[in-house]
């Protein structure tokens, strides 16, 4: 009986590494989606590579899985074989297993290499264009230029696609600007976004929640947290050549695209405080940032 047990642990430990091993070598070289992972692990991935500067994750919660069905697998077979007798039922019993594991791995890897490649984020002229996460297209007012794009991994947590479109003076100080940005969980994090709903808007038939505020000191800020996303922002509009004033006043937008709320979109609206026109209550505001952009789906 020992020789039995130590025989089907050995046999479910070589089934579970080679179906591992066989998942590795069909792992595709990188994502179609500049901001997608690539995955590799049976029956639970284990390794995610990808994202906007080539991420690698280790995830932890889908080798403790892989773990405990192989061992439930070897429990559930040491008692189908102690049910059994004669080493005709056990040589089937076992070869039965093998097939069903060898089934399950080729149609993961069939669904694999069927998925459709997708296009990436663009810009043409004054209008963004998103695939996924959301798919959506949006229209900037002429009177904002297009200012580039960036990608980064925010706080190790998150990977993060930003856009600008910016209304400077002579001197590239920004006057308004719009900042969309895409932002998702990496695998093997194990979180979701939650924000407190304190007011929405309706664009383009969707829900967003919405809120407005004042910086004074737009330096000492970003000194603060200079991981933020805000500070990504002010380093990469700089690199431009472009200046935020020391004061300013935005407005958020933040729509969550998809059910376990790990993805959502924003679109930041920037005025420089200490200009005239900045003036206004929330509503006047929240206007003028609803007026220089339009949703087209």
């Amino acid at each position: 009986m020992r020789r039995q047990k130590l025989l089907i642990n050995l046999f479910i430990a070589i089934s579970f590494c080679a179906a591992n091993l066989f998942s590795y070598y069909r792992m595709p070289e990188g994502s179609t989606l500049d901001d997608g992972f690539v995955y590799f692990g049976w029956p639970f991935s284990i390794y995610a590579y990808g994202g906007y500067w080539s991420h690698a994750v280790f995830i932890w919660t889908g080798l403790i899985g892989n773990v405990f069905v192989a061992l439930v697998a070897s429990r559930v077979l040491s008692w189908s074989v102690a049910k059994l007798s004669g080493n005709a039922s056990l040589n089937k019993t076992l070869l039965c297993i093998l097939m069903f594991t060898c089934c399950l791995q080729q149609s993961r890897a069939q669904a694999t290499g069927n998925t459709k490649p997708e296009q990436t984020r663009v810009v043409n002229g004054q209008v963004l264009t998103s695939p996924s996460l959301p798919s959506i297209r949006l229209e900037f007012d002429n009177k904002f230029k297009y200012a580039g794009t960036q990608k980064f991994i925010l706080y190790e947590r998150a990977q993060v696609e930003q856009f600008f479109f910016v209304d400077a003076d002579d001197q590239r100080r920004i006057k308004r600007m719009y900042w969309v940005q895409f932002e998702g969980y990496l695998p093997g994090i194990e979180a979701s976004y939650n924000y407190p709903v304190t007011e929405t808007v309706n664009l383009g038939g969707q829900t967003y929640i919405v809120n407005s505020e004042r910086i004074a000191n737009v330096s000492a800020a970003l000194k603060h947290d200079p991981q933020s996303d805000a500070a990504h922002t002010a380093s990469f509009l700089e690199s431009k050549g472009y200046r935020l004033n020391e004061s300013i006043r935005f407005q958020r937008f933040v729509r969550l695209v998809d059910e376990p709320k790990r993805n959502e979109f924003i679109v930041v609206y920037i005025e420089d405080a200490s200009a005239e026109a900045s003036g206004g209550d929330d509503k006047e505001f929240l206007a003028r940032a609803m007026k220089g952009f339009t949703i087209l789906k």
